[in-house]
This record gives C-alpha cells, structure tokens and sequence, in this order.
C-alpha cells in the first residue's frame, strides 16, 4: 500500500465493527493523494448526496473512479523530495544548478515524471496542458487545486483551467497537507482532477 495509515484504518475499522455489527464499513487504497485524494473525496461525497445507493453499490462507484484520478504536480525544488528519499543526491544538485521544476504525474501509488521545464511559469503552463490533455470531457468532473504557500499560482491555474477547459463549474482550491509538503517543500502545487 502506499501508505502505511490503510494498515491503522483497517485495524480501527476492525474494533468499530466488533462493537457495532451492523454498520458497514470499507477500507480502500485509492493508490493516489493530496490534490487527486481531494478531487476524489469529494467526488465520492456528491455521490452520497446526489443518490441513495445500496453500500455495495456506492462501493462499485467508487472502484470505477479511483482508475480515472489525474495527480499533477510541480515541485519548486529538488531539496525535500531528496530529503525524503524520493530522488538522490546527484539528481538534486543538478536540478538545483540548472533550475528544474519537474512536472510529475501520481499513477497507481507512484511518482512519475512527465515533463523537466526550466522555470516556474513554464511549469505552471505544462501542468494546465497536461491536465486539459487528460480530461475527455469538462461536464461531470471535480477540479481540486493546492498549493504549498504559493495561493497566487494556484489562483492562475485555477483561470487558466476554467479557460482551456471552458469550464465554469467549482474548482476546489486548498493548501497542501503537512505531510505531503514536508515532501514537496514550500511552491509545491498539484491539479487533481475525476472524471465521472
């Protein structure tokens, strides 16, 4: 699992249903987080608003949205992913050295590089492309932006989304964890995006 919380949840879940049998209760791994973990969150929580599914239905629902979570982000620099064994030492120091921001997709519980631009505004444009690119259609979908003390930046993403998307439903802006930006360090900033 990607993280080891799925573990304490099962376990707590475990206790809750000894004591209280008849409540239903699943734990799932949605193999992504912050800004996609977001999105889907609250993709999930328009779906118990909207219909009175059946626990196993609303189960069913939610597997077939985990596969069309879209996790972009951009780190404004290499330091804390080294710091916290994402990349080596060698990897951090030239990116340092010739300024790059690496434009990075989360799929499947992993970290996959897309794009190495050399400057913040271009990394800003290659995450709205990307993200247009990964979107069939702009009707049923949940947009979430964070940023990492960067709410400027996320305010341009969030325009240039509504823009290219030609998009004028809610996109949901929030600061990044403590925990994720422990990893990201400071100008971090992720599009999540589901589409349903």
């Amino acid at each position: 699992p990607l993280s080891a919380s799925i573990q304490s949840a099962s376990m707590a879940a475990d206790e809750f249903k000894r004591l209280h049998p008849d409540i239903n209760i699943c734990i799932m791994e949605s193999n992504t987080c912050a800004c996609g973990q977001a999105a889907l969150e609250i993709k999930i929580a328009e779906l118990i608003e909207q219909n009175q599914l059946p626990f196993e239905d609303l189960i069913r629902k939610i597997e077939e949205f985990m596969p069309r979570v879209v996790s972009l982000f951009c780190v404004n620099e290499l330091t804390y992913m080294q710091a916290g064994g994402r990349i080596g030492g060698a990897a951090a120091f030239l990116g340092k050295l010739i300024n790059i921001k690496p434009v990075c997709e989360f799929v499947n519980g992993v970290v996959h590089p897309i794009k190495p631009v050399r400057s913040r505004q271009k990394a800003l444009q290659t995450l709205v492309s990307e993200a247009v690119k990964r979107v069939t259609q702009a009707e049923d979908i949940v947009v979430c932006v964070q940023d990492a003390l960067c709410k400027e930046d996320a305010d341009f993403l969030i325009q240039q989304l509504r823009e290219r998307l030609n998009y004028d439903g809610p996109i949901y802006q929030s600061p990044v964890g403590a925990v994720i930006g422990s990893h990201s360090g400071p100008n971090a900033i992720g599009i999540g995006i589901v589409q349903g």
